[in-house]
């Protein structure tokens, strides 16, 4: 972003810095961020129907990536478990895009896309994972990870923003 505005990252955090009001210096960057790519034309739901069904056994991983897809302008269904999964692939709601933790109990990531796709062929699948190094021809996003990794991914598998 510092790039693109012709500055040094520095610089761009010094402005971003002098131009806050009370909110601390953290969440000002956190909205310059999100500010930034409303504006470089991240899809939102509204213009292309972007649903995201999350899928992680971990609470706090599930909230914190669903707000994370949301703060980006896609809808987020959340799943704590494979089942809990294919249950709401299966009730024929529209989704665009699963991006499921690999290591859960029950079904793993790998069994929940497998049996993902035979549910919803056309269904993008983002496998998520703090162990695995190989997606099994899945994109794979490691964890931990920041809200402009999940961006990364989303771009390069999904098409879902633009530069």
């Amino acid at each position: 972003m510092a790039a693109a505005q012709g500055m040094t990252v520095t610089q761009l955090i010094s402005r971003v810095d002098a131009g806050r009001h009370q909110e601390n210096l953290s969440s000002a960057l956190r909205v310059h961020v999100i500010e930034h790519f409303k504006q470089r034309g991240f899809d939102s739901p509204s213009k292309k129907g972007r649903t995201v069904l999350v899928v992680d056994d971990e609470p706090l991983v599930l909230e914190v990536t669903a707000r994370m897809l949301e703060e980006l302008g896609c809808e987020s269904i959340t799943a704590h478990d494979g089942h809990e999964a294919l249950a709401l692939l299966k009730n024929g709601r529209a989704i665009d895009i699963m991006i499921t933790d690999i290591n859960m109990p029950g079904l793993t990531g790998y069994e929940l896309a497998e049996s993902a796709r035979r549910l919803r062929p056309g269904l993008q699948i983002i496998l998520l994972s703090g162990r695995e190094a190989d997606g099994h021809g899945l994109p794979l996003l490691r964890k931990p990870f920041l809200e402009n990794d999940l961006v990364r991914v989303m771009r390069e598998t999904t098409g879902l923003c633009r530069d």
